[in-house]
């Protein structure tokens, strides 16, 4: 629903990575004149997160991003679930992404006294050199971290691309700009089950 407020002109296109196919089609009748690309990934059942199968689709969705990011795309990353409060967000992203390299969530709570963390559910790139330059490595470096476990059952670990993106950009020159925590939401109301 959150699709339905943001101005047709800045929503052209929406990449789904889905198996169902129903989906796509959902959302392409749901809203009217927008085109949905689905880039079906085949699994054979829900995927746990902490398994290599829940990473490698992982890795499939950020190749695809690096794919856009390297024709000069900007694009905005959102999961499914992912929530916002913000009046006017697709006007605010838009001026946003003009400005700075990434916009994001932070991951964490700014009362958490953590760093602060890109947010893979809702998070903007702009297909500057900067940012293309970055996601060449990113997706790279994320792919050799996940060799070793290829084909592995069972759980491997918190391999999670965003905490690797957040190393890469401790050494980066890229402006972040961190969108406001209560209009988007971090993501520990996601994963703490203080806030559930």
């Amino acid at each position: 629903c959150n699709l339905r407020v943001v101005d047709p002109a800045l929503l052209t296109s929406v990449v789904l990575f889905t198996d169902h196919e129903e989906t796509a089609r959902s959302l392409a009748a749901f809203q009217e004149g927008i085109k949905v690309f689905n880039m079906a990934y085949e699994t054979t059942g829900q995927l746990k997160y902490g398994t290599y199968d829940y990473f490698a689709l992982t890795l499939r969705r950020l190749e695809i991003q690096n794919d856009l990011i390297q024709r000069g795309y900007c694009l905005m990353v959102i999961e499914a679930d992912a929530t916002w409060f913000a009046k006017d967000t697709d006007l605010h992203i838009g001026q946003l992404l003009h400005e700075f390299d990434i916009i994001s969530a932070d991951n964490n709570f700014a009362s958490s006294k953590k760093p602060k963390e890109i947010s893979a559910g809702f998070s903007g790139y702009c297909g500057t050199k900067q940012v293309r330059d970055l996601f060449v490595e990113y997706t790279q470096g994320y792919a050799e971290r996940l060799d070793p476990y290829v084909n592995k059952k069972g759980y491997i670990g918190h391999i999670g691309e965003q905490m690797y993106l957040g190393e890469l950009l401790k050494a980066k020159n890229i402006s972040v700009h961190w969108l406001d925590e209560c209009e988007y939401p971090a993501g520990i109301w996601y994963k703490d089950f203080a806030f559930a």
